[in-house]
């Protein structure tokens, strides 16, 4: 009749149940609600096939105290045994092993901090999105996310701070989207959202300004209260790209672009942003080599005292004279150098170069002539900064009150 007839004292100890709490009980009154099918199935089947073992994979078994327990094992018909007429279902508890592989799943698509999805998964998601927008003909929006000011929070409150800034901010995050939508938390403080199934641009644009004043909003941490923003960059599928490599790439340089547009704000992907993160990545792979090939030079800019008109110093600026661009301008150069680190090299090549000169004008007897030199803000905080000073200064036998 497909209730239990007997059942075996080892079951009786994994479940905490008496015999005669399961004996004339159907499956379904301790087997998960999902799994419940799944068991039946695998029992018709071996009513169909007396004799024959029909395994009878990963299933939930309810304890007494109403926990889930996971079992798998078999189910037989031995019918026209001597002894038993019926099914025998045979099973042991891997609930342990089963707790293992949720925990290394766990570890290798979630992040561990935020409990939100990682660049695997993230990666795993908007496949699938994609794969579903091209079968149903819909569009996929995709968001990048980074936080402004996160660095300053981590670097004056330690991170600790740091930390419980990004769990509330996924929390915010959360509180922005649909059921259906994902937020990843690629490292950093660096989130994505896919926003599978929407209508157009219009409907990524609610999502981004909901976010930029959700994390505006202040945040209590170490009994400080703390500001960030968020700078978004937004690219659609299949308008912008149509794989999931370059919907990422462009909505990462549309990020950047927000970021550059005074932060706090969203910007969606042009194809002008395109071509100008080539031209970009393409100035900065030229100006990581342009030391080596010596293509930096100094103009010495007079500082002149009005009163005499005579010359009292001077500055000096650095000036990238480009293979096949010609001399380019600092505005353009600097700031990346900047951003990428280059200004260090760079920086110390000035310095070397203009103390060289301010001893070779002190040796023609210019001895009043000081230099001015300037120095990124970057190179003060590099470790070694005041030895690469002194060494010049010694290296070039150039008293410090010249500079």
């Amino acid at each position: 009749d497909g209730n239990f007839s007997y059942v075996s004292p080892s079951i009786c100890k994994l479940t905490d149940y008496d015999p005669d709490e399961i004996v004339h009980s159907a499956p379904s009154a301790f087997i998960h609600v999902d799994d419940v099918e799944h068991v039946h199935a695998a029992i018709n089947e071996a009513f169909a096939k007396p004799g024959t073992p029909i395994p009878i994979d990963d299933h939930r078994v309810r304890h007494r105290d109403l926990k889930w327990l996971y079992f798998e094992g078999s189910a037989v018909c031995l019918a026209d045994g001597s002894h038993v007429n019926g099914v025998v279902f045979t099973c042991h508890d891997v609930t342990e092993r089963k707790q293992h592989e949720e925990t290394i799943y766990r570890q290798a698509n979630y992040d561990p901090l935020t409990g939100l999805p990682n660049r695997l998964m993230f990666a795993d998601r908007l496949a699938t999105a994609l794969l579903r927008g091209r079968r149903e003909r819909h569009s996929v929006g995709l968001l990048f996310i980074d936080l402004d000011g996160f660095k300053k929070v981590n670097d004056t409150l330690g991170h600790k701070a740091g930390d419980d800034l990004l769990k509330e901010i996924s929390i915010r995050l959360a509180a922005c989207v649909r059921s259906d939508d994902t937020i990843a938390r690629l490292g950093g403080d660096e989130f994505t959202v896919i926003l599978p199934n929407i209508h157009g641009p219009g409907d990524t644009e609610v999502v981004a300004k909901k976010i930029i004043e959700r994390v505006r909003e202040p945040i209590n941490l170490a009994d400080t209260e703390v500001y960030v923003s968020a700078s978004i960059g937004i690219t659609l599928y299949p308008d912008d790209a149509d794989d999931e490599e370059t919907l990422v790439k462009h909505a990462d340089t549309a990020m950047y672009e927000a970021k550059a547009a005074g932060r706090r704000t969203y910007k969606f992907f042009t194809a002008d942003m395109n071509r100008n993160a080539q031209e970009k990545m393409q100035l900065e792979m030229e100006l990581r080599s342009a030391i080596d090939r010596n293509e930096f030079d100094i103009r010495y800019q007079p500082i002149i005292d009005l009163k005499t008109g005579r010359i009292t110093g001077t500055e000096a600026l650095v000036r990238w004279n480009h293979p096949s661009r010609g001399f380019t301008s600092p505005d353009v150069f600097i700031p990346l150098a900047e951003e990428q680190g280059l200004i260090v090299p760079i920086g110390e090549w000035v310095f070397r170069k203009a103390c060289t000169m301010a001893h070779h004008w002190r040796e023609l007897g210019r001895d009043e002539l000081q230099m001015a030199i300037n120095i990124s803000p970057r190179q003060c905080q590099e470790p070694g900064f005041e030895q690469m000073i002194d060494g010049i200064l010694h290296e070039t036998e150039l008293p410090a009150t010249a500079i």
